[in-house]
């Protein structure tokens, strides 16, 4: 659209963003969304103890609370600092 001379181009009438990193959201909403994906990530680790049981061991389950925890807390450090 650019190249054939239109200016200011804007989809927000067509779309409502809902991805954290845009300049639009507000900041105390981008870290809701953000922690309510680490939720997500986590009720998946239930889901999968509840359906498959005993696959993995109570260490490997912690592991995987950790990885998940520690990922979500860098995405969060990294959305603060810009």
């Amino acid at each position: 659209m650019m190249g054939i001379g239109f200016h200011d181009i804007s989809i927000s009438f067509l779309v409502q963003t809902s991805i954290p990193d845009n300049a639009d959201v507000d900041p105390t909403l981008a870290k809701a969304m953000i922690e309510a994906d680490r939720q997500v990530a986590l009720d998946g680790v239930v889901l999968a103890q509840a359906l498959a049981p005993k696959v993995l061991s109570d260490a490997e389950i912690e592991l995987l609370k950790w990885l998940i925890n520690s990922r979500f807390d860098q995405r969060i450090q990294l959305h603060e600092t810009g």
